[in-house]
């Protein structure tokens, strides 16, 4: 089921980032996995994509084989240092620096950093980034920690969880106005999951935002707002 949703979350952006006539010169993506199936889709669809990733999980090095570009060993967050990553017993079933509530989990220490530090240098070689956001209840302090890389950054696609399984998961709205703050409009949702609250969220730059193709109300909204003023 988890690479199912997964392969959704690529044909759904690559949907919306053909529909709005974006094409990436490079993905980012923050929490590889063992399964990358959007990584697969992306690449289908432009070729010329490159991929740069962060995964911190220890013993996941056979499934980061075939991806496709650079994976740091790191944990992307709001400084830089040492973290707690609470590791489930299948690392498909995910991990995370937020302590899981009802569920064991294995502690690693791992290394954190930000992508200002990590990325920055990289982001100012490309033109069109897509920056694609799965780091189980960290989107935030991600965002937070990437003040300055977040200004290269064109499209995201980051997931949001209302019903959070840990402890210091962020919160939606959270995530939401840190993007708004930085100049991201909340494009389109989809690979919802009713009993997690959760959804995948798209967020472009105002040059992308397509207001007919939003079924969003606060941004219709705010977009109206802003153009008539």
């Amino acid at each position: 089921m988890a690479s199912k949703l997964l392969r959704r979350s690529g044909i759904a952006v690559g949907m919306v980032m053909d529909q709005i006539g974006f094409d990436p010169d490079v993905m980012f993506q923050v929490g590889v996995g063992c399964h990358h199936e959007e990584v697969k889709v992306i690449q289908n669809e432009w070729p010329h994509c490159h991929f740069i990733g962060a995964e911190p999980c220890p013993g996941v090095d056979e499934a980061l084989k075939d991806y496709p570009g650079r994976v740091d060993r790191v944990a992307m967050s709001v400084f830089e240092g040492e973290a707690q990553l609470f590791r489930k017993g299948n690392h498909k079933d995910g991990s995370s620096l937020c302590k899981p509530i009802n569920q064991k989990a294995d502690v690693v220490l791992v290394k954190k950093t930000t992508m200002d530090i990590a990325w920055l240098l990289d982001a100012s070689k490309y033109d069109n980034i897509l920056l694609w956001l799965d780091c189980e209840g960290h989107e935030y302090a991600v965002i937070a920690g990437g003040t300055q890389f977040m200004r290269y950054v064109d499209v995201v696609n980051v997931e949001l969880t209302s019903n959070p399984p840990a402890e210091g998961w962020c919160d939606p709205n959270e995530v939401h106005q840190e993007l708004v703050d930085k100049g991201f409009w909340f494009q389109w949702q989809h690979t919802n999951r009713f009993v997690a609250g959760q959804r995948d969220a798209i967020y472009v730059r105002e040059n992308l935002f397509d207001y007919d193709r939003c079924c969003c109300p606060h941004e219709r909204r705010r977009w109206k707002q802003l153009t008539r003023s």
